[in-house]
């Protein structure tokens, strides 16, 4: 038989790993490390704050969507929706 053997995964921290690396190429999302360069202190802060825009664009998208749709339409019997159309 061959002797096989595996890398066993290393932590970082307590609960964490550490992103592996592929060929030189880190495997950390490009968002998490442009934060980390901002001057977040670490990963967990930095995907809290992306949960935070994602719930925030969420939030102002469910507002377009939802709260703008009933004020354009005109109601039934309203003066501007009786108007006649003028051939032209």
């Amino acid at each position: 038989m061959v002797d096989v053997q595996f890398e066993e995964n290393y932590q970082s921290g307590p609960g964490g790993s550490k992103p592996q690396q592929i060929f030189g190429v880190s495997r950390e999302p490009w968002m998490i490390r442009l934060l980390l360069k901002l001057g977040v202190r670490d990963e967990k802060t930095a995907n809290y704050i992306l949960i935070g825009i994602a719930l925030l664009f969420l939030g102002v998208s469910a507002y377009f969507f939802l709260g703008s749709g009933a004020e354009t339409s005109p109601e039934p019997g309203d003066a501007a929706a009786e108007q006649p159309i003028e051939p032209n």
